[in-house]
Order: structure tokens, then sequence, then C-alpha cells
């Protein structure tokens, strides 16, 4: 009989697993739980974040900060050198500001930069209107007759938005000034009946009270032409009113002294009418 074989004799584990044991209680004191050696899986405790398998420890070494790159500070937009403006009232005196209109923000840009390359030439504004440099006018390209004023004033400095409060200001002192100062108002009439003669009371008629006082008003300013309301306008120059579209079609205005008081009149209608003819249909260019 064949003699058995010896069994291979068994590795000392003991050793090992001595060592294991010491670093899994020494892991288990830090909070972190590696894979045990020979193991294909890890066991984590409960409540840490799931590891990635491409995210990397962090390294010992501070990563060094790079220092910020200041923006460059935006640019001012520039000031325009002028401000141009078309005329809208051509009643109005030129050294009014309300009898102009500004143009916009592009068409100013483009008129002040043509008016630079060359102030005495003409040019194409847009598809409907031109300007001519040399005599100041906005005109109709298919109607150079049909034209209007135009003017430029240098742009207003870095204290205009001060000096308008201030000017506004002095305009409210002197209007509360007037107010205090108790002087008497003339009472206006205009002609309703052209056939009778001046001197006649009854081809006059006295205007509402609102609008007597503002003739009234404008007539102690000094004003020479303006708008009465939105249809008729004022020549105290010639005293006259006349519409506005339609210089025409005008009759004549008197100024009374002082009366003890209005006489009765219809306040319902916002314009009253004082034209007795028909009103036809004017065009008016820009």
């Amino acid at each position: 009989a064949k003699p058995k074989p010896k069994p291979a004799p068994k590795k000392p584990v003991a050793k090992k697993k001595r060592k294991r044991d010491e670093e899994k209680e020494e892991e288990e004191e830090d909070g972190v739980i590696l894979p045990i050696m020979g193991s294909g899986s890890s066991k984590k405790k409960a409540g840490d974040a799931p590891s990635s398998s491409k995210s990397k420890a962090p390294s010992a070494k501070k990563s060094k900060k790079k220092a910020a790159i200041p923006k460059p500070k935006p640019k001012p937009k520039p000031v325009p050198k002028a401000v141009w403006s078309w005329k809208s009232d051509l009643y109005a005196d030129d050294a009014h500001d309300y009898a102009w209109t500004p143009y916009s923000d592009a068409d100013n840009a483009k008129l002040e930069a043509k008016y630079q390359e060359d102030p005495t030439q003409s040019f194409p504004m847009n598809g409907t209107y031109s300007v001519d440099l040399a005599d100041l006018w906005q005109y109709r390209t298919s109607e150079p007759h049909r034209r209007r004023p135009i003017r430029r004033v240098a742009a207003p400095g870095a204290d205009y938005e001060e000096e308008q409060e201030e000017k506004m200001d002095e305009e409210e002192a002197e209007e509360e000034e007037e107010e205090d100062e108790e002087e008497e108002e003339g009472r206006w009439f205009w002609k309703s009946d052209l056939d009778l003669s001046d001197k006649d009371p009854e081809a006059w008629t006295q205007y509402v009270e609102k609008d007597s006082k503002k003739i009234e008003t404008k007539y102690q300013e000094g004003k020479k032409r303006f708008k009465l309301n939105s249809k008729y306008s004022v020549d105290l120059t010639a005293f006259i009113q006349h519409q506005t579209r339609a210089r025409h079609r005008q009759r004549p205005i008197k100024r009374h002294p002082p009366a003890d008081g209005w006489e009765e009149e219809d306040e319902d209608e916002d314009e009253p009418d004082y034209d007795d003819e028909d009103d036809d249909d004017y065009g008016r260019g820009r």
C-alpha cells in the first residue's frame, strides 16, 4: 500500500490577521473604512457621501490663487457738441424754446457729423426730408418749397440739470410774486359779426374766462404771437386771432378795461369755436 501524502502545512495567518484588525480599528477611530485587502467590495460608513472613482484626494499643498485682472472702466459716452432742432411752431418767435422740437438722437448725431464735415452742404436726412446746412432749412425732398427752419445750439454742460432747476425756481418765484400783486386784468373780445361797425357793441363777443386770462397774461408779458389753443393763434401786434393752419382766416380782437364780473358762458366745450365759417382740412408738413 502506498503511503498517504502528507497535507501541506498551513500558512501562518494569525500575524497578518492581527495586523489587519489593528489597521481596521485605527480607520474606524478616524471615521474612514477602506476596502479590506483582497476583497472586491468596499464598506462605507453610513452617512458618508458616495465617492467617485475619478475624484482625487486633495493635495496637501494649497493652490495659489491667481491675482484678478482689473476690468477696464467703460468709456463715458461722448457728449454731443450741439443740439439740433426744427421749428414746429412757425408763428412763435424764434427766441422761444417752445417753438422748437429737438431731433432724435440718431438724427442729431447725423446732422452734427455732416456739419463737422462741411457746414455748407445739403444732404438727404431720410426718405422724406432733406437738410440745407448753409441756410439752415429742412425741406421735403419731393417738394422743396415746403420747408422749416432748423437751428444748432451748443450742448448743455454737466451743470445743465442744476441750471434748469435754478431757472424753474426763479420762474416759480416770479409767478408767486405776480400772483401776490393785485393787477387789474383786462377783458378780451373777438369780433363775431364782421358786417357791423367796430364801434357797435353787438359786433363783439367776449372770450371765455380761461382764454381771456391767457391773452391778458401774454399781453402783460409782452408776447407778440402765441397759440391760444390747438385751433387758434393770436397776433397781438395786429390785434387779430386766426386759425393756426389757415392764417388768412382771421378776426379782429380788442381789450377792454376790467369789468365787474364775467358774462354767463357755456363751459361745456373745451375749445370754443371763435369762427362762424366752416373749417377746411389744411395739411401741415413737419
